[in-house]
């Protein structure tokens, strides 16, 4: 694996940047395994963090027998992604007469540095991209695993990857079952592998959430039914649910609407119920899911059974059901071209001290700045990517249970 570390004014070798970025990129495959670069050709210096960065993906197009590709082109839908950038920094601060020498980089600032940049960057990723999944699967040990596997597996000849929740190792291992390992270590990017199951490979993500569903949600939830569904604003959906159900709704849990099938990459309808899943804990009156496109050629999300579009008027009265009562562990399984990742290779604020490394796809930059009134040196190292989900329909989410009841909580 290289290493290609530039200054702006003189080729340099930097290892001190190096090792702080090789310490990140181990640490961010949620974020670098299993992603495309769709966007890397459109980005350029200048975009700051907190925007929001747009490409287009072209969709579902026509079938007939015969293609005349004037027509037919015209008739391409197109999808718009939306795709915040973000970034993240870390500084470290010396005193100005301090020699680096006198410092232990590697174990000082390389590794608790490497650490603090990528944990934050992946847990914020991590937690925009909750939600994002159009089915989802709850059940013991590799149940849920096998079922998400097999539904992306049915819609896309793609790789596949999966990110769990350390404690789905745990209730697997106690079990007796195991991954099958994926043998040698390839690269970087291999770290935090845990094996591969029914064609997916598995990493073990810290950040994926627990979901605790009570006896008291579960008994409600028996003969709930959908009050209202209002498309909302900025990605977010409200659900609201009938007045029998007074207890929150937890993070992270699946709602699953009576007769709502999940669709494929262009619009068709699976058999797939579609999942519908809380972003953030709240009161039943006001379930807040992610956004669903329920009527676009080609693009849809979720149709009924017969493939048709769905008002979402129609959507109250339907029996809404959520998983059984227990405590999961949830992880994320997701086709290759579901997801986007890319660094900036340039920024717009860097000076003649500025130095970029790229490492397993990650790209870093470190930027000095001395002030010799208070005898301090600052290294700041910054990651600036575009990351996030770009097509949901070939995600899914699983819930993996403790098998430990929880009773009237």
């Amino acid at each position: 694996m290289a290493a290609t570390i530039v200054n702006k004014v003189n080729a340099v070798t930097n290892k001190r940047t190096e090792l702080v970025n090789v310490r990140a990129a181990s640490k961010m495959s949620f974020l670098t395994v299993g992603s495309r670069s769709y966007a890397k050709e459109f980005l350029r210096p200048g975009l700051r963090n907190g925007q929001s960065f747009d490409f287009v993906i072209t969709d579902a197009g026509k079938f007939g027998t015969s293609l005349d590709v004037t027509n037919n082109l015209a008739t391409l839908k197109e999808r718009k992604v939306t795709v915040p950038v973000s970034l993240g920094n870390v500084a470290v601060q010396t005193n100005a007469i301090e020699k680096v020498t006198d410092l232990d980089w590697d174990r000082e600032v390389a590794t608790p540095q490497g650490t603090v940049l990528a944990n934050g960057l992946v847990k914020q990723a991590v937690a925009e991209d909750i939600g994002k999944q159009n089915m989802a699967f709850v059940g013991k040990g590799f149940g849920p695993l096998a079922q998400a596997g097999q539904s992306i597996q049915s819609l896309t000849d793609e790789k596949i990857y999966g990110f769990i929740n350390p404690r789905v190792q745990g209730v697997l291992t106690s079990n007796g079952q195991s991954f099958v390992p994926l043998g040698a270590v390839k690269s970087i990017s291999d770290v935090g592998a845990l094996g591969s199951f029914g064609n997916v490979e598995y990493h073990s993500e810290r950040f994926m959430p627990s979901v605790l569903v009570t006896s008291a949600l579960a008994s409600q939830m028996a003969n709930a039914t959908v009050e209202s569904y209002t498309p909302g604003s900025n990605g977010i959906d409200t659900i609201g649910l009938s007045s029998g159900v007074s207890a929150n709704i937890p993070a992270s849990m699946p709602l699953w609407i009576e007769d709502v099938y999940a669709c494929d990459t262009v619009g068709g309808v699976t058999t797939y119920p579609k999942a519908f899943i809380a972003v953030s804990a709240c009161a039943p009156s006001a379930v807040a899911v992610r956004s669903v496109d329920f009527a676009g050629e080609g693009t849809k999300e979720a149709a009924w059974a017969d493939g048709s579009n769905i008002a979402t008027s129609a959507l109250a009265g339907k029996a809404v059901t959520c998983p059984p009562a227990d405590t999961y562990h949830c992880g994320i399984i997701r086709a290759e071209g579901s997801y986007e990742f890319d660094t900036l290779d340039q920024l717009d604020f860097n000076d003649n001290n500025s130095k970029t490394t790229s490492i397993a796809g990650v790209t870093m930059h470190e930027n000095k700045d001395c002030d010799k009134i208070a005898g301090i040196n600052v290294n700041r190292w910054d990651i600036v990517c575009v990351a996030g989900t770009v097509e949901p329909r070939v995600q899914a989410m699983v819930l993996v249970a403790d098998g430990i009841n929880q009773v009237n909580s």
